[in-house]
């Protein structure tokens, strides 16, 4: 007599190479609001050399990091919010 029973074979996934993971640079997020621009940069030193980057005027604009208005020399650092207000006068 005949073996009529369907063996289930259950396989696994092989690992075939080992995940290696990379923990991301705190980003500042950054909005230029003359510009309408945001993004985020791995940034560490302070406003006014984030200015210079981005070639803004410090006498033209505001600077806000984390809901607090802030001077040229105030740090900027991974994870902090900035941003570069326009200021606007009349007369």
């Amino acid at each position: 007599m005949e073996n009529n029973y369907e063996k289930l074979i259950v396989r696994f996934p092989t690992i075939t190479h080992k995940k290696e993971y990379e923990f991301a640079e705190p980003m500042v997020t950054l909005f230029i609001e003359r510009e309408k621009r945001a993004e985020k940069l791995a940034y560490d030193g302070s406003i006014s050399g984030l200015l210079n980057k981005f070639k803004i005027n410090p006498s033209t604009v505001i600077v806000v990091k984390n809901n607090a208005v802030v001077t040229e020399d105030a740090n900027v650092k991974g994870d902090d919010d900035v941003k570069v207000l326009s200021v606007i006068s009349g007369g």
